[in-house]
Parts: structure tokens; sequence; C-alpha cells
């Protein structure tokens, strides 16, 4: 393509930017949905660089798949390293290749039948006092299940550590880590500060944790997911990287997912009872539950942005992005876009019945291409297995936050806990 075809990308003027500052560190996905109603489908913001946003299905494919070779995580994942160091997710090039192809026969190893039976009993393990009780806080309660699966399920361990301590490290790190992104001045993590403080401490408790896992798997006689990156070649800390990353990226995702899922049943009792009468008929062969959960991360994909930036000049759909750039896009919009879905704020879960919109690459709650969720498959039947056993054995309202606000860190999540009242077994 000669340079006199290729395209300009709209920047966004300096003095406009700087009226969106404050809106831009409350809401930042509004203000780049906003943005990109004002300046099209492609647009840049001129910080420290090009930061290109898209919306254009042609050029997500062009940076996840046509030449995914060519973007590497940008900036913002680099805050994750003192915690997961250099995992799958924030890994690049041979190193993030050799690891991720160990990686994916472990997750081939998984069957599937056994992990549905270890979520089963955690989720019998979980409930066994909820007679006492009328109402619980199905957030707490999920999010602990949630860690107690990826420990089991993937390591093969069964966690004896103060779950809250971990939560709360996690909730540390990431409370830093959103307030990083939206700060304009990036504060040093050594810095004398309340949350700085926390941070230091829950990378210190996090990464101890990962030692933990690590020495004691390998210690045991029997083969384990451990023994075998060891065997593979992983040194102690290349390890204890997959250890943290697998356990923050597969506990909170899924724990928001089915927290999400609650709150729109709360507010479409129709759907709730179809999935009711499907869920008692067909368990977790029913098509209609599998749509409900899709449709609910459409709706709220967990991780909401995707930025990369570009190792070398590329032209994606005419447009010329040199290296260094950065180019963003957002499941959260790309999800609600009228170009692309019919009534997008709408919950109609029948959409998915039949259809694979990933193919179209407008819909990607878990990304796309070759580093699309390594663990996509056993958090969609985690989130299956909990709702089959919630709605099969108990009856119960749904009480907890609006759906008209959510928190954003990296992750997505409501805006307060959700609670499960009026308890009663079936």
């Amino acid at each position: 393509m000669s340079a006199k075809s290729l395209k300009s990308i709209p920047i966004v003027p300096f003095f406009r930017m700087l009226l969106r500052i404050f809106s831009l560190k409350k809401n930042l996905l509004k203000e780049i949905e906003l943005m990109h109603q004002e300046y099209g489908e492609v647009y840049a913001l001129k910080v420290g660089g090009l930061k290109c946003f898209i919306k254009r299905p042609e050029m997500i494919k062009r940076v996840l798949v046509d030449n995914h070779l060519n973007y590497e995580k940008g900036d913002g994942f680099k805050l994750f390293l003192p915690v997961v160091g250099y995992g799958l997710l924030t890994s690049d090039g041979k190193k993030w290749a050799s690891e991720r192809k160990v990686l994916n026969r472990e997750f081939q190893r998984q069957n599937y039948q056994s992990v549905a039976q270890q979520i089963k009993n955690q989720l019998v393990e979980m409930s066994k006092d909820w007679d006492k009780e009328v109402s619980i806080n199905f957030t707490k309660e999920i999010n602990i299940l949630t860690v107690k699966n990826v420990c089991q399920n993937l390591f093969d361990y069964q966690i004896q550590d103060d779950i809250n301590q971990l939560r709360q490290w996690f909730h540390d790190y990431d409370h830093y880590l959103g307030r990083q992104q939206k700060s304009l001045i990036k504060v040093p993590l050594s810095f004398p500060l309340g949350h700085l403080r926390r941070a230091r401490a829950a990378i210190k408790g996090l990464r101890g944790f990962a030692h933990k896992v690590r020495i004691h798997q390998i210690q045991r006689d029997d083969e384990n997911m451990i023994k075998r990156m060891a065997l593979a070649g992983f040194d102690e800390e290349t390890i204890c990287d997959h250890i943290l990353t697998f356990f923050i990226a597969g506990h909170e995702t899924t724990a928001n997912s089915v927290n999400f899922t609650m709150l729109l049943l709360r507010d479409h009792p129709v759907v709730l009872n179809q999935l009711l009468n499907e869920v008692l008929d067909q368990g977790t062969e029913s098509v209609y539950l599998e749509a409900v959960l899709k449709e609910s991360l459409r709706l709220f994909p967990t991780i909401p942005l995707f930025p990369r930036v570009a190792k070398a000049d590329d032209i994606v759909d005419g447009f010329k992005i040199k290296k260094g750039d950065m180019i963003a896009f957002s499941p959260w919009i790309m999800h609600r876009c009228p170009e692309h879905w019919e009534s997008p704020l709408e919950f109609r879960p029948e959409r998915f019945i039949g259809q694979k919109y990933e193919k179209e690459f407008k819909y990607l709650p878990f990304s796309l291409g070759p580093r699309k969720c390594i663990g996509e498959g056993i958090s969609l039947l985690q989130m299956k297995e909990i709702f089959v056993f919630l709605l099969a054995n108990f009856e119960f309202d749904i009480s907890g936050p609006s759906l008209k606000d959510v928190r954003h860190n990296v992750s997505l999540c409501p805006d307060g806990d959700v609670f499960l009242d009026k308890l009663k077994r079936r």
C-alpha cells in the first residue's frame, strides 16, 4: 500500500483530552466509548507516544491473529511483574511460545469429568452449613470456592492457607494496579504511602504462597503439574510465576462472572425461570445455560480492555501503526456495539444458541487467537457446575448492587457483594 493511500488516524486534540482527565480516571471505559462516538471506530491519543483505540473486527483480527507476533503486551501489564513475574500473562516472544506449548499440554491433560466431580464435592462442602442461614454473602462464598478450585484442579494442591488473607493480598495489589493505571503520574512502588505499603506486603505474601505450593508439590511422590514444569526445565521462579498467574487469573475472573450472572438473573426473572426448568431437566448439558453464561460475559467481560504495543511498523486496515505505538480494543465496547449486535444492551441469552460469534471477532471475553485464555474451558465448566448445583438444590432470592455501576481496576466486578436471601433447600 502506498503512503498516499494510507488513512490518517484521527487524533483527539490535547485540550479535549485535558478536559476529560478526571472523567478518564473515574470511568475509563465510558470515556473510551464516548470518544469512539465522537471520533469514529479508530482514533488515537498522543500521550507519551500514540495510543490508538479500535473497534473494527478486522483490525482486532490483524492484531490478535494475522500478525500477532508483532504485538506484545502493553506497559500496563508490566505493573503485574512484581507479583506474577514473566508468566503467560506478561511474557512475550520465544519464552512465551515455548512455555505456552508445555502448559497447553497440561490443560489438555485435564480430565473434565474428574474436574467436574471435584467442583461438585467442593460445592457440597461449601453449602453444608447453609441450612443454618436465611441469607448468605454469596460473593464471599464463591470467591473462596474458586480459590480452592484453582488450587485443587490445576495444582492438585489442597489449600490449607488462610484464604481470606490470600484474597486480601490480591485485592490490595489489584487496588494498587487500578490506581497506577488511571494515574498520569506513576508513583514508584517504594514510595511511603499506605496503599503502596499494602501492595508491597501483598507481593511478599503472594510470592511466599507460590513458593510454598511449589515446594509442597515437588516433594510429593506422585506426578503433578508443578513437577512436570520442573522436568520441562522451568526454574523455581518461573514455576512460581505460573502458579500466581493461574491463581490470580483463574479464581477472580470466574468469581466475578458468576456474580454478574447472578445479578442479571435477579433483574430478569423470566430468564431465571427458564434457566431453572432447563437445568432441572438437562443439568450442565443445557444449551440455554451456556447461552446465559455467554450473554453474561458479553455484557460484563471480566477483562474489559486489551492493550498491545507494536514491535515493528504495521499496516492495520489501511492505517499506519508505527513501532512503539499502542493499539487497544475493548471487549466491553465491542460487545455493546449497535453495529454488531441487535439491542446490544439487552440481556438476551437466546442470541447465542447455535451461534459462534468468536469467528466474527466481535465477541472476545477470553481474547482470541494464539494468546486466548488457556483456562477458558475450565472456567466455563466451573460456572456451569455452580449454577446447576445452586438451582437444583436451593430456592433463594438474589440481592446486591445495581448493574448500572461496576468497579474496574484491571478486571471488572460488581460494585458490591451479592447475597442469596430466603435461602432454603429444595
